[in-house]
Protein backbone atom coordinates (compact mmCIF):
# COMPACT_ATOMS: atom_id res chain seq x y z
CA UNK A 1 0.00 0.00 0.00
CA UNK A 2 2.72 2.30 0.94
CA UNK A 3 5.11 1.75 -1.84
CA UNK A 4 1.75 2.23 -4.47
CA UNK A 5 1.02 5.49 -2.50
CA UNK A 6 4.65 6.58 -3.07
CA UNK A 7 4.77 5.42 -6.74
CA UNK A 8 1.69 7.33 -7.49
CA UNK A 9 2.87 10.63 -6.46
CA UNK A 10 5.98 10.40 -8.96
CA UNK A 11 5.95 11.71 -12.46
CA UNK A 12 6.74 8.96 -14.41
CA UNK A 13 4.37 6.40 -12.22
CA UNK A 14 3.25 3.38 -13.53
CA UNK A 15 -0.13 2.73 -12.80
CA UNK A 16 0.19 -0.94 -14.63
CA UNK A 17 2.50 -1.70 -12.07
CA UNK A 18 0.83 0.01 -9.20
CA UNK A 19 -2.59 -1.59 -9.96
CA UNK A 20 -0.52 -4.99 -10.07
CA UNK A 21 0.76 -4.26 -6.19
CA UNK A 22 -2.40 -3.30 -5.13
CA UNK A 23 -3.74 -6.85 -6.59
CA UNK A 24 -1.13 -8.59 -4.57
CA UNK A 25 -1.98 -6.62 -1.39
CA UNK A 26 -6.21 -7.69 -2.42
CA UNK A 27 -4.84 -11.07 -2.64
CA UNK A 28 -3.72 -11.29 0.71
CA UNK A 29 -6.35 -9.35 2.16
CA UNK A 30 -9.35 -8.16 -0.34
CA UNK A 31 -11.00 -6.06 2.75
CA UNK A 32 -8.00 -3.46 2.55
CA UNK A 33 -9.77 0.05 1.93
CA UNK A 34 -6.17 1.21 0.79
CA UNK A 35 -5.71 -1.42 -1.22
CA UNK A 36 -8.69 -0.57 -3.13
CA UNK A 37 -8.58 2.82 -3.11
CA UNK A 38 -4.93 2.74 -4.91
CA UNK A 39 -6.06 0.29 -6.99
CA UNK A 40 -9.04 2.77 -8.49
CA UNK A 41 -6.00 5.83 -8.86
CA UNK A 42 -4.18 3.30 -10.73
CA UNK A 43 -6.92 2.60 -13.10
CA UNK A 44 -8.40 5.47 -13.11
CA UNK A 45 -4.84 6.90 -14.74
CA UNK A 46 -5.22 3.74 -17.05
CA UNK A 47 -8.73 5.66 -18.36
CA UNK A 48 -10.13 2.19 -16.57
CA UNK A 49 -13.52 4.47 -15.49
CA UNK A 50 -15.71 0.88 -15.10
CA UNK A 51 -12.67 -0.42 -12.59
CA UNK A 52 -11.98 2.34 -11.03
CA UNK A 53 -15.77 3.16 -9.81
CA UNK A 54 -15.84 -0.81 -8.90
CA UNK A 55 -12.44 -0.45 -6.65
CA UNK A 56 -13.31 3.27 -5.14
CA UNK A 57 -16.82 2.09 -4.41
CA UNK A 58 -14.93 -0.90 -2.12
CA UNK A 59 -12.88 1.54 -0.60
CA UNK A 60 -16.36 3.64 0.58
CA UNK A 61 -17.61 0.19 1.90
CA UNK A 62 -14.71 -0.76 3.36
CA UNK A 63 -14.21 2.98 5.05
CA UNK A 64 -17.91 3.04 6.28
CA UNK A 65 -18.10 6.40 4.02
CA UNK A 66 -15.11 7.51 5.59
CA UNK A 67 -13.31 7.89 2.45
CA UNK A 68 -14.59 11.71 0.99
CA UNK A 69 -11.77 11.44 -1.90
CA UNK A 70 -12.91 7.75 -3.30
CA UNK A 71 -16.46 9.41 -3.62
CA UNK A 72 -15.00 12.52 -5.53
CA UNK A 73 -13.34 10.19 -7.73
CA UNK A 74 -16.17 7.93 -8.33
CA UNK A 75 -18.36 11.38 -9.32
CA UNK A 76 -15.07 12.04 -11.79
CA UNK A 77 -14.76 8.67 -13.02
CA UNK A 78 -18.44 8.70 -13.72
CA UNK A 79 -18.27 12.13 -15.99
CA UNK A 80 -15.53 10.39 -18.12
CA UNK A 81 -17.89 7.20 -18.77
CA UNK A 82 -20.73 9.60 -19.46
CA UNK A 83 -18.86 11.48 -21.81
CA UNK A 84 -17.48 8.32 -23.69
CA UNK A 85 -20.92 6.86 -23.46
CA UNK A 86 -22.20 10.37 -25.27
CA UNK A 87 -19.06 10.14 -27.89
CA UNK A 88 -20.30 5.96 -28.65
CA UNK A 89 -23.66 7.24 -29.33
CA UNK A 90 -22.46 9.94 -31.45
CA UNK A 91 -20.26 7.51 -33.52
CA UNK A 92 -23.01 5.24 -34.13
CA UNK A 93 -25.48 7.54 -35.15
CA UNK A 94 -22.93 9.05 -37.72
CA UNK A 95 -22.27 5.37 -38.80
CA UNK A 96 -25.56 4.40 -39.39
CA UNK A 97 -26.84 7.89 -40.71
CA UNK A 98 -24.44 7.29 -43.63
CA UNK A 99 -25.03 3.67 -43.77
CA UNK A 100 -28.64 4.70 -44.57
CA UNK A 101 -27.61 7.04 -47.07
CA UNK A 102 -25.22 4.88 -48.97
CA UNK A 103 -28.17 2.19 -49.06
CA UNK A 104 -29.78 1.57 -52.36
CA UNK A 105 -33.03 -0.03 -51.43
CA UNK A 106 -33.83 3.45 -50.04
CA UNK A 107 -33.68 5.29 -52.94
Amino acid sequence: NNLCAVMLQQENANPERIKHFAEVVLEIDDTNEKAWFRKGQACKLLKEFDTAVDCFQKAVEFSKGKNKEAEKFIKECNVHLEGRKKKEKKMYEEMFKARSSDDPKEA
